[in-house]
């Protein structure tokens, strides 16, 4: 599938991505009749969306949503911890807190003759990655953009 000017924001990398995850099923089981028609009904879909300046994006969440699902993520995991943690403080009868370690050692079993830390030396070496924007999209010899992908069955 190949892809120019305002093709390029209606059937965008993720359209083309769901496009081929709902068609090469179709193609797989050799029934292209089946394929041309989701590959039109989906097509249809798509256009739709950018028509309303929504093209197609793989998660399509609201920000209420979207927060709600982060404040999910990241409320209940810390509840589970806290009632793991709180069972786990009530078991231990024996423990009693020590605010100093001398109380752990042992009257003349450590000898300390010198304390220094000493900053040797540091080598930093930088190498610049290189960034990949994720598109299919190229210049042709004509100097146009365009965008597109394909895959197999």
């Amino acid at each position: 599938m190949t892809t120019h000017a305002d093709g390029l924001r209606v059937f965008n990398d993720n359209g083309i991505q769901y496009l081929q995850k709902n068609i090469v099923p179709y193609l797989k089981d050799n029934d292209y009749y089946g394929a041309m028609n989701q590959f039109a009904d989906l097509a249809d879909e798509l256009l739709a969306m950018a028509a309303n300046g929504k093209p197609f994006n793989k998660k399509q969440y609201d920000p209420e949503t979207l927060l709600i699902m982060i404040g999910a993520a990241v409320v209940v995991p810390l509840v589970i911890a806290y009632i793991f943690m709180k069972r786990k403080l009530s078991l231990m009868k024996t423990a009693v807190e020590n605010d100093y370690a001398a109380n752990y050692v042992k009257p003349g079993s450590k000898k300390l003759t010198a304390s220094r830390d000493i900053f040797l030396y540091s080598h930093v070496t930088k190498t610049e990655r290189p960034t990949s924007s994720g598109s299919g999209s190229h210049v042709s010899s004509s100097g146009r953009t365009h965008g597109g992908g394909g895959g197999r069955f």
